[in-house]
Formats: structure tokens, C-alpha cells, sequence
């Protein structure tokens, strides 16, 4: 091929991959308010009595944010629950843990190509909304899921080409510093402010052999860095506990990913040991991640709870004479 045909099948490839990304965006903002609607607020008075203990409130967290597929979705929502009083600010902690637990979900339905319902879900949907009566919301939440899955096999099916572009893949081929990938990960989900779209792009970049392991694994973690920014935007004009909430969620990030900075090439590693493809190891390794982050507050809870009581101190009582 010569240089410029391969110029014009790369901007072909990069509007393809623009394309898939805003459908996938798209989708998933819908679904999000499809099920937002039809859940309304007796969900949310619900969410708030699940929060009892701090192992329930990770459950709720996880399994929301499973159902929602939108953490950044959740943890807003746990934020105006605190704004509210309905829920407190230790309670909101462990919800908040629990979200990034359960956007996992998103990187394992990739690895494991269910990206290819994508249409049948959209066809599903378009056919189950005709109906009448709750029929029909339901179908509109499984036909805005299918644009998840359509927008990501958009994204793959533009990716394959890439493969025979020989100049295009050896520059790839170097590109595989974790390190610098983590701030690509950070980047990318402060931008378009969704770690599932981040995560499920590493998965298809790993998948179809554009992305060395390493490097997938760096935008996976960056990505739980970067979903921090929407939550600390949605919290400015908040109470001081709203604002402690916000600020939970981005030390529990932070730390998660200086926690496994250091040893990332050795992660990378022992994730080559479990079975599975690259995409497969890659989604456990997100799950891993989470999972021992979760577990690592929850042992330091006190602590980190009072760090961020005297971080965000409440206002002195006013001593009227």
C-alpha cells in the first residue's frame, strides 16, 4: 500500500473508531436514564436503607453500579443523597467503594465478546418497546444497552484493519509503557467523564492486537483516576459532607493506583498466569485491582475516614455573647 493510501485508510480507521465511541457514549447516557426513570425514587429511598453496614454498602454499590453501568452515575447519586441527609457521609463511603467494584462488569462483558449482541439487543429492544404498557420501558432499556455493545463492535470492527498497517503497528508495537498509559487512562475518562468507555476500549485495543498487555493494563488503571473528576466537579457548592464524599472517592482512586504503580510490570505478569486471552486476563486484572483497593480501605477505614473529617473540617459553631 502506498504512503498515502495508508494515510486515508488510517483517517478512514480513526472516524470509524470516533464514530463507534460516540455511540457508545450515546447508549450509555441513555441507559442511564432509562433506568434512572423507571427506577425513580423509591429506588433511591431503598438505596439508602441497603447501606446499614459498610459490607452491605459496598454490595449496593457494586451491584448499582453493575445494573447502571455508569459509576460516575452512582456515585453522583450518593453525593445528592448526602447533600440531602438522607444518607451520611461515613455510609456514603462504602457505596462509593462498591461502584468501582461493580464497573468492572463492563470490561468482563467485552473480554468475553458480548459486544457481538450489540445488534440482536438492539433488534430485541426496538421490538419489545412496541408493546404496550411496562413492556415498552423495558425495551427501551435493552435497546439503549445494545448501543453499549453496537458502539464497541463498531469500535473493534474498525480497529482489524489497523493489523495490516504495517507503519501504524510498529509504532504501536513500542508503545508498551504502562506508566505512560495510566496518564493516557486518566486523560481520556476525565474527558469523555466515563471510566466503562476507557476500560472497554483498552479491552477491544488488547483484543484485537493493537495495544501491547502492558499498556491496556496502564489505561485500565488510569481510567479509575480519571472518573474522580466528575465527582469533584458535582460536588462544588455541596455541604461539607457531599464534599468529604467526593473527596473519598478520589483518595480511594489515588491511592489504589499508587498502590500498584510501583509493581505494575509484575502485575502484568502474574496476570499472565490465570487462564483466559489477553482481553480475559486483562478484565480480571480490573476486577483485581479494585477488589484488593476495596479491601485495603476497608481494613484502614477509621483512619481514612478522620483523615478526610480533618481535611474537610466542619464549620465552628458561631459563640454568640
Amino acid at each position: 500500500m502506498s504512503e498515502y493510501g495508508t494515510y486515508v485508510e488510517l483517517l478512514r480507521i480513526i472516524g470509524a473508531v470516533i464514530a463507534g465511541v460516540g455511540l457508545f457514549l450515546y447508549g450509555l447516557e441513555q441507559f442511564t436514564r432509562e433506568v434512572t426513570r423507571v427506577s425513580g425514587e423509591r429506588t433511591q429511598r431503598v438505596f439508602a436503607q441497603l447501606t446499614a453496614s459498610r459490607l452491605r454498602g459496598v454490595l449496593t454499590g457494586a451491584v448499582s453500579t453493575a445494573i447502571v453501568q455508569s459509576s460516575t452515575s452512582v456515585s453522583v447519586v450518593v453525593l445528592s443523597l448526602v447533600e440531602s441527609g438522607v444518607l451520611t457521609f461515613v455510609k456514603s463511603i462504602p457505596v462509593i467503594l462498591g461502584a468501582n467494584i461493580g464497573t468492572t462488569i463492563t470490561s468482563q462483558l467485552v473480554a468475553l465478546r458480548a459486544i457481538d449482541w450489540g445488534t440482536y439487543m438492539l433488534a430485541l429492544g426496538f421490538l419489545v418497546s412496541l408493546l404496550p404498557g411496562k413492556a415498552k420501558h423495558a425495551g427501551r432499556v435493552i435497546f439503549t444497552f445494545g448501543f453499549v455493545f453496537f458502539g464497541l463492535n463498531v469500535v473493534a470492527a474498525a480497529l482489524e484493519p489497523l493489523a495490516h498497517l504495517d507503519a501504524a503497528m510498529s509504532v504501536l508495537r513500542r508503545l508498551d509503557d504502562p506508566y505512560s498509559f495510566v496518564l493516557v487512562g486518566m486523560v481520556l475518562t476525565a474527558i469523555i467523564q466515563s471510566s466503562s468507555v476507557s476500560t472497554g476500549l483498552a479491552v477491544v485495543l488488547v483484543q484485537s492486537h493493537v495495544l501491547s498487555f502492558e499498556a491496556g493494563l496502564g489505561i485500565v488503571m488510569g481510567s479509575n483516576a480519571g472518573t474522580c473528576a466528575t465527582t469533584w466537579i458535582a460536588s462544588r457548592g455541596m455541604s461539607k459532607a457531599a464534599k468529604r464524599t467526593a473527596w473519598a472517592h478520589i483518595g480511594f482512586n489515588v491511592v489504589g493506583v499508587l498502590i500498584f504503580l510501583p509493581v505494575v510490570r509484575w502485575f502484568a505478569e502474574l496476570l499472565h498466569l490465570l487462564p483466559g486471552s489477553d482481553a480475559m486476563q486483562l478484565a480480571h486484572g480490573h476486577l483485581i485491582f479494585n477488589v484488593v483497593t476495596v479491601v485495603i480501605v476497608l481494613l484502614l477505614f477509621t483512619p481514612f475516614r478522620r483523615v478526610l473529617e480533618r481535611w474537610i473540617p466542619d464549620d465552628a459553631p458561631v459563640v454568640v455573647r
